[in-house]
C-alpha cells in the first residue's frame, strides 16, 4: 500500500526534505533484491522515475562537477513539477505511465513559475530533462512508449527558435583592466630602495657582526671562499637573520619584523593582478582559471625563463642565440564539458604569474591561485591546500574590485568577449577563435576547422592578439 506523505502535505512543504526522500526511495528501490541496472539492458516499465533519475545521474560521473551538479538540480526541479501538477510521487510513480507531452508541459510550468525573462534558468533546467529522456529512450523506457523524436520535436516548436543576445563588448573597459593590472599596486625592490634611500640619505650605516664594509660606504660586502668579495648574508649571526636587512643605496638598516597583514594584502594583490592578466591575455572561463594547478604552468615558466635569458645574452652581452619563437606560449586545459583545448600565455601574463609565485614561496599547495583572505589559515589545509583554491565567487570578485577602481562595470566573460571580438576584427577566421576560446557551435562541427593544427592555431593567436604592455594609455 503506497505510503501516506507528500499527497497530504500543504504546498508550503519543505522541498529539499520531500527531494531527499525521493532520492533515498530511488536508492531503496534498487536495494530490494534489484540490482543496479546497467550496460545495455532495457529498462522495466514500472521503474519508477526517482530510480530513472538516479541510474541518469550515475551516468554523469564522468562528467564534470559542475555538469553533474546543474543536471541533478534540473532532475530536482522536473521531480518537483511531476509532484506538483499531477500529484504524482516521484519514487513511486512509474516513467512508464507519464504523458508523451510531459516535456512540453514542464517547459509550460517553468515559464509559468519563472519567467520568460528567465530564459538561461528555464533552459538550463530543460537541458537536464532532455538528456533525462535521451537516455531512458536508449534504455527503451519512455512515456507511453513514445519516440523520444516526438517528445522532443514537439517542445523544439513550442520553444521557437533561441534567440542569442549578442553580448556588448566592452573593449575600453577590459584594456582599461588591463593596463591597471601593468600597474603593479605592491612595490619592487628597485622602488623601494630609491624610496628609502631618499628618505634616509643621512642614516647611520648598520653593518651586522662580521661583515666588512666596502670602501666609501658601499654596500656590504662578506669575503668569499675564493677571497673576493661578494654580497652575503647567510654568515650573520642567527638573532640579525629573523630580522630582515634591507639594503637601500648605499645604506644598510634594520628594518621591522614582517607585517602578516602586510604580507597577505600584497600577495593577494599580486594574485589579482596574474588573474586580470591571465584573463585578458587567455580568454579563460572561470572554472578553467580556478582550475589551474600551479604544476600546469611549471613548463612554460621555464620557457619563459630560458627565452628571457635568451634575450639578455643576445641583446646585452652580444654572445648566444638571437631569441627564437614569438614569445607566445602554449598550455593544454580541460574546459567546458570535460574538453582539451589549447590556451595562449604571453610574456606580459607569465611575468605576474612568476612574480605572485615567487612571493608565494614553496608552499607545497597544489593550486596555482588561491585564496588569501584573512581566516584562511584559521583552516587547516587538505589535499595540497585544494581548500585553499580561488573559488568561482572570487574571480569574479577580482574582476569587480578592478572594475570598482576603474569606475566601469566589467564581469570576467567579458574578457572573453574582447579576445574574441578583437581577434575577429584583426582578420582572424571565426573557425580559428572558435578553436581558441574553446567554443562549440551547434551549426559547425570540429570537422570544419579540424585542419588547423596547433602551430596554424598559435600563429593565429600572436599575429593578431595585442598584449597588454602594448596597449596605449587613454
Amino acid at each position: 500500500m503506497p505510503r501516506q506523505t507528500s499527497l497530504t502535505k500543504s504546498a508550503s512543504a519543505d522541498q529539499s526534505a520531500l527531494l531527499t526522500e525521493w532520492e533515498t526511495g530511488a536508492k531503496s528501490y534498487f536495494g530490494k533484491g534489484r540490482s543496479l541496472i546497467t550496460g545495455t539492458s532495457q529498462l522495466p516499465p514500472e521503474l519508477p522515475l526517482a530510480a530513472g533519475v538516479y541510474l541518469f545521474l550515475e551516468t554523469l560521473k564522468g562528467q564534470s562537477q559542475e555538469t553533474a551538479k546543474t543536471y541533478r538540480v534540473g532532475c530536482r526541479r522536473f521531480m518537483w513539477f511531476i509532484f506538483e501538477t499531477a500529484g504524482q510521487i516521484p519514487d513511486q510513480a512509474t516513467i512508464y505511465e507519464l504523458s508523451p507531452l510531459v516535456l512540453e508541459d514542464f517547459y509550460l510550468w517553468l515559464v509559468a513559475t519563472y519567467g520568460r525573462k528567465a530564459r538561461a534558468t528555464c533552459n538550463s533546467y530543460m537541458a537536464a530533462a532532455r538528456n533525462l529522456f535521451d537516455y531512458l529512450a536508449r534504455r527503451r523506457l519512455t512515456p507511453g512508449g513514445c519516440q523520444f523524436q516526438e517528445m522532443v520535436a514537439g517542445l523544439s516548436r513550442l520553444q521557437g527558435r533561441a534567440s542569442y543576445k549578442t553580448p556588448r563588448v566592452k573593449g575600453r573597459q577590459v584594456a582599461q583592466a588591463a593596463r591597471l593590472a601593468l600597474k603593479p599596486a605592491v612595490p619592487v625592490l628597485e622602488d623601494l630602495a630609491a624610496a628609502e634611500l631618499e628618505a634616509d640619505s643621512n642614516a647611520t650605516p648598520f653593518y651586522p657582526e662580521g661583515a666588512v664594509p666596502s670602501p666609501n660606504g658601499q654596500p656590504l660586502l662578506n669575503p668569499g671562499p675564493s677571497g673576493e668579495f661578494s654580497r652575503n648574508f647567510q654568515d650573520q649571526p642567527a638573532d640579525l637573520m629573523d630580522t630582515p636587512t634591507t639594503v637601500t643605496g648605499n645604506v644598510f638598516k634594520r628594518m621591522p619584523r614582517s607585517q602578516p597583514e602586510k604580507d597577505r594584502r600584497d600577495l593577494e594583490e599580486l594574485r589579482d593582478r596574474a588573474i586580470i592578466l591571465t584573463l585578458y591575455c587567455t580568454g579563460m572561463r572561470r572554472q578553467e582559471l580556478a582550475s589551474l594547478d600551479r604544476r600546469d604552468l611549471e613548463a612554460l615558466l621555464d620557457d619563459y625563463r630560458r627565452d628571457l635569458f635568451r634575450n639578455y645574452q643576445a641583446n646585452v652581452t652580444g654572445r648566444g642565440e638571437e631569441p627564437t619563437g614569438d614569445n607566445t606560449y602554449e598550455l593544454i586545459i580541460t574546459g567546458k564539458g570535460q574538453k582539451e583545448r589549447l590556451v595562449y600565455f604571453d610574456q606580459v601574463t607569465l611575468a605576474a604569474i612568476e612574480e605572485y609565485l615567487t612571493r608565494r614561496g614553496k608552499d607545497g599547495f597544489r593550486p596555482l591561485f588561491l585564496q588569501h583572505h584573512r581566516g584562511r589559515d584559521k583552516v587547516k589545509p587538505i589535499s595540497g591546500g585544494e581548500n585553499y583554491r580561488v573559488s568561482l565567487v572570487t574571480v569574479w570578485q577580482v574582476v569587480a574590485r578592478y572594475a570598482a577602481r576603474l569606475g566601469v562595470d566589467l564581469k570576467p566573460h567579458d574578457f572573453r568577449h574582447n579576445l574574441a571580438t578583437s581577434l575577429l576584427n584583426a582578420g582572424a577566421q571565426l573557425s580559428e577563435v572558435q578553436d581558441i576560446l574553446g567554443h562549440a557551435s551547434p551549426t559547425t562541427t570540429k570537422q570544419i576547422y579540424a585542419h588547423y593544427d596547433k602551430g596554424h592555431l598559435r600563429e593565429a593567436f600572436s599575429k593578431y592578439r595585442k598584449s597588454a604592455a602594448d596597449l596605449e594609455p587613454d
